[in-house]
């Protein structure tokens, strides 16, 4: 239990820019649609086909649980992959530039040359 609130504190402390808050945001949005889905909004997506859904709601709330429903499911099917595979590449260069950086004792800002132009 303690393991899962020292990962929770963790993943909330995240910075927003970086490989660790772009999968904590991916994750907060698969769980909302997972929510989304597990509550059965799907079937108020039907008012794209000009359709609503038999029920005793009101029109109105049937709509905006349609639009809430597609927002998260484009959310999860689009916002998703591309916020893991942008984690994915921005820990690949961090880590490259970092290991880069911290080898070469010269400033990080001069250009790199051969050792027989330098």
């Amino acid at each position: 239990m303690n393991r899962l609130k020292e990962l929770l504190r963790h993943t909330r402390k995240a910075p927003m820019l970086s490989p660790a808050g772009f999968v904590v945001r991916a994750a907060f949005i698969l769980v909302l649609y997972v929510i989304a889905r597990g509550l059965g909004l799907c079937e108020y997506a039907s008012f794209l086909s000009g359709t609503m859904p038999a029920g005793a709601l009101h029109q109105g709330i049937k709509m905006y649980l349609g639009v809430l429903y597609l927002l998260l499911y484009l959310g999860a099917v689009v916002g998703v992959p591309v916020l893991v595979i942008a984690a994915g590449v921005f820990y690949a260069l961090d880590r490259r530039y970092l290991r880069r950086r911290t080898a070469s004792p010269r400033n990080a800002s001069a250009v790199d040359l051969p050792d027989e132009m330098a």
